[in-house]
């Protein structure tokens, strides 16, 4: 009787041991299911952010830094960056709603890609007064820039000159066309005497008024009208003429 009495105790110890060391592993269960959980989410938002933000290139602040690899464009655009500060309010324009990858806080340069090709844009008072086809006093500091971008490749340039209705206005319609072309011209000039860039390189066409960036009706648009565009060709005048 006592050996069955003395079985029943050490029966129950065991199983009071086991209540303890599972209240124990209980206790553990929930709390290890939550940091699971925590550390889930986390990570979810950490994908997303990360991939939100894998291909962003613009930058709104001159004291922003570039999170992608260096490249021309993105040399062009920390170039770009340090004059955008000095252009007078006359010469703000106005950005159409469209991606770049550069736009300075002016909206008077913007580069973006089209189509594999680099388009820079320079717009409005801040590169050629109505009328006009001579550099404005903060012309030759942009293209500087823009000409180091330029040599870094053997790619096709076509420039090409656009007018507005402030141009037309003063030279009139019928000279649009001439006006765009010699802003063209100056630039390709400037691009070739100064900063030794290949002429084989360069095409220069006018379109006048008849390609405006932003329609005249809008009114306040006239800059972006009134401008010059440097197309980046994806084609290697070398190569090309290697094969011919």
């Amino acid at each position: 009787m006592k050996f069955d009495d003395l079985k029943c105790e050490l029966d129950l110890m065991e199983f009071n041991s086991g209540d303890t060391d599972n209240s124990g592993m209980n206790g553990w269960a929930v709390p290890w299911s939550d940091l699971m959980m925590v550390m889930f989410v986390l990570f979810v938002v950490l994908f997303i952010y990360s991939q939100s933000k894998e291909n962003i290139k613009v930058i709104f602040d001159g004291n922003a830094e570039s999170q992608v690899a260096v490249n021309p464009a993105d040399e062009l655009i920390e170039m770009i960056s340090f004059h955008r500060e000095a252009m007078s309010s006359s010469s703000r324009v106005i950005m159409t709603p469209e991606d770049v990858l550069y736009r300075s806080e002016d909206g008077a340069v913007s580069m973006k890609e089209e189509e594999g090709e680099l388009k820079i844009v320079m717009r409005g008072n801040a590169f050629f007064a109505p009328g006009k086809n001579s550099f404005e006093t903060k012309t030759r500091q942009y293209l500087a820039e823009v000409a180091e971008v330029l040599k870094t490749s053997k790619h096709a340039i076509h420039i090409i000159g656009h007018t507005d209705a402030s141009d037309a206005a003063m030279v009139g319609k019928d000279n649009a066309f001439e006006l765009s072309a010699r802003r063209a011209a100056k630039v390709a000039e400037y691009l070739i005497n100064t900063k030794s860039i290949d002429p084989v390189r360069i095409i220069v066409s006018g379109r006048g008024g008849v390609a405006p960036e932003l329609p005249g009706e809008m009114g306040q648009v006239q800059g972006n009208n009134r401008r010059v565009e440097i197309v980046v060709i994806n084609t290697d005048v070398n190569a090309q003429q290697g094969g011919l």
